[in-house]
């Protein structure tokens, strides 16, 4: 072997060395920063559930695009109609309204009535009770002006259809 070659190897070995050096420093550097956050973010992880979030009162609800579930029932509301659940600590009722607020459906378990719409003319008001599989009386109602009754009744029919 040459002298000359000897020098690139060697020359090859020192900067493998180098570069061993600093990938030590970096994973070395990675470790210190991971421990520090660690250790700084370990105290924000509260040491048990705070009692709001372990009793939290009511039922669950789901809503989703067209449907809302409340484990009691599950009903199919109006397309862009909005969504007003009940008070957590009072019995499920959910009210479905359009958004010009001309008509308001209300469906509840132990539901009496349901709030007016607001509307200067007059107003006619559908009621039904319908007993589910499960035992479950859901009360149905529709207050809706009486001009337009049958376009907000045939959309009240098939949210009471859907109701299970």
């Amino acid at each position: 072997m040459k002298r000359s070659d000897q020098l690139v190897s060697l020359s090859t070995c020192q900067l493998k060395d180098k570069d061993s050096r600093k990938q030590k420093i970096f994973v070395s550097s990675v470790t210190l920063w991971f421990i520090f956050f660690l250790f700084a973010f370990a105290g924000c992880v509260p040491a048990k559930v705070p009692p709001q979030l372990a009793t939290t009162p009511g039922a669950a609800v789901v809503i989703t695009e067209q449907d809302y579930d409340a484990g009691a029932f599950r009903v199919r509301y109006p397309a862009g109609w909005r969504v007003i659940t009940s008070a957590a600590t009072s019995p499920t009722t959910v009210i479905f309204a359009p958004t010009d607020n001309v008509a308001i459906m209300l469906f509840g378990v132990d539901a009496t009535e349901a709030p007016m719409p607001e509307n200067e003319g007059q107003v006619r008001t559908e009621t039904r009770e319908i007993t589910l599989e499960n035992g479950i009386t859901v009360t149905a109602i529709l207050n809706a002006p009486a001009d337009t009754w049958e376009t907000f009744a045939a959309l009240f029919e098939q949210a009471v259809e859907s109701l299970n």
